[in-house]
């Protein structure tokens, strides 16, 4: 699976933070449509829960985005790429 640059630099600055290279704890991205932000809340979550966090706070401005983003926790070639098991849960539904 190829990595779009914005995917890649969000899973190398997630790994830097699970090695404690990096204080980073927030992150805004700013990414043009169909970009593929969604995939940046699996990224996160897969490399941070629950060795540096228990859960992320990922904010979209549209429920599409949210819905986009909910697919791609469940999606299992995503899973697989990045060996996560983790489950998207919204507060606004």
């Amino acid at each position: 699976m190829q990595l779009r640059k914005h995917q890649a630099d969000m899973l190398q600055i997630c790994e830097q933070i699970r090695a404690e290279v990096s204080s980073v704890r927030t992150i805004i991205v700013s990414v043009t449509p169909g970009g593929g932000k969604s995939f940046l809340p699996v990224i996160a979550a897969a490399r941070l829960i629950p060795t540096v966090a228990d859960a992320i706070c990922w904010i979209a401005p549209r429920q599409s985005l949210q819905k986009q983003a909910e697919e791609a926790f469940a999606d299992g070639r995503l899973r697989n790429f990045l060996r996560h098991n983790q489950s998207y849960y919204s507060f606004c539904d």
